[in-house]
């Protein structure tokens, strides 16, 4: 197993952009952020008992721009949780350059739960949208799914076709891009599956049932429950953040809480888990860990809020599955040291390297300039 000891936290120091106040609330956002194939960043934002917003950040100009409002395209006004109040998928995009996404229910009410169905007039559910650079306009590809928002996300170019997951029921939802048709496959299980994996072949991997993840495969067209077999003694924990290596033929988790990487290899009718090091330094403890991503150099990236009962902060990470090495690359801190570094959400790379991390309470673009490759 690898492990580091950090005695004193080093400062990595980023860039601070700021999300337009005006197209969120509660300086919140989610995982929804992707690099273009125009070089831009798109951002969703969260607008909580309102319409939800789609943005973009030019590294060239350093200005950000709002694209969307949600409601504007979708012709709705819904307020409190009947809004489409959040983009809360993984942002991705097609071979054309299209920014696609997924909205979601705002603030959930848990003790009457409208997006169930008892409600008729509830939270009316998500819809699949995309947004195509070229022309600067946006489409509204519908609701997929009667009172369920839209969580998780893949997309498939070679197949052209978009993977979701829905909340609070856990759909798997197939939807065909040139066709315009959907089709519900079943529930996947009660996990959080905020982040998928699209590996080797467009195989799509989520969490499932408890020590179970989910396996989609385009050839066979349908959802498998694949049991784990871990190896090593550590204690297994059902991933929130994932990402796939750079041949697809595996694929990385991380979980919240949780001081151990874990790496999935699909053999067969099974999936082999283990951990090759500690998801933080040793004499840390893993807190929040939000958010992790394949880098441009075939690394895997994850931020990771710890503790040593001395000190505590946001820590940035990475792992390189071939030479098996794990590197710490500090704690994160803001240029302007405006303020401090806690809330993390989505990331995603450019072609050059630079990784743009999503930081809430407050709302800021991190900017990590050419960090892939160091």
């Amino acid at each position: 197993m690898l492990s580091l000891v950090l005695l004193y936290a080093l400062d990595l120091e980023c860039r601070a952009v700021r999300i337009p106040e005006s197209t969120h609330n509660q300086e919140s956002g989610y995982t929804a952020i992707e690099v273009g194939l125009d070089g831009k960043v798109y951002i969703g934002t969260a607008f909580y008992g309102g319409s939800s917003h789609l943005v973009s950040y030019d590294p060239a100009t350093g200005k950000m721009a709002d694209l969307v409002s949600t409601h504007e395209l979708f012709r709705e006004a819904g307020t409190g949780i009947n809004a489409q109040g959040k983009i809360h998928t993984k942002l991705w995009i097609d071979s054309l350059g299209r920014v696609w996404g997924g909205t979601k229910q705002g603030h959930e009410i848990f003790d009457t739960r409208p997006e169930y169905g008892e409600d008729p007039a509830g939270y009316p559910g998500g819809h699949l949208f995309c947004y195509d650079p070229r022309t600067q306009q946006a489409e509204d590809r519908g609701i997929l799914k009667k009172q369920e928002g839209l969580l998780g996300i893949a997309l498939d170019k070679t197949r052209n076709m978009v993977y979701l997951v829905t909340d609070p029921k856990r759909h798997f939802l197939v939807y065909d891009i040139a066709k315009r048709t959907c089709r519900d496959l079943g529930v996947v299980g009660p996990a959080n599956p905020r982040y998928v994996a699209l590996c080797e072949g467009g195989v799509l991997y989520c969490p499932g049932e408890p020590g179970v993840i989910v396996r989609y495969d385009p050839a066979k067209d349908c959802l498998e429950d694949l049991p784990l077999r871990q190896e090593g003694t550590w204690k297994y924990v059902h991933p929130y953040a994932m990402a796939p290596s750079a041949d697809g033929k595996k694929f990385y988790g991380v979980a919240i809480g949780h001081d151990r990487l874990m790496e999935y290899e699909p053999k067969g009718g099974e999936l082999i888990v283990r951990s090759p090091c500690r998801t933080i330094d040793d004499g840390w403890t893993a807190g929040d860990q939000h958010t992790m991503c394949l880098g441009t150099d075939g690394r895997i990236y994850w931020t990771c809020h710890a503790s040593n009962g001395k000190e505590s902060g946001l820590f940035l990470l990475r792992y390189d599955p071939k030479a098996a090495k794990l590197q710490n690359l500090g704690k994160v801190v803001p240029e302007d040291r405006g303020f401090t570094v806690q809330h993390i959400q989505g990331s995603a790379f450019a072609k050059d390297g630079t990784l743009y991390v999503l930081h809430i309470s407050p709302f800021y673009l991190l900017v990590f300039d050419r960090l892939a490759g160091q």
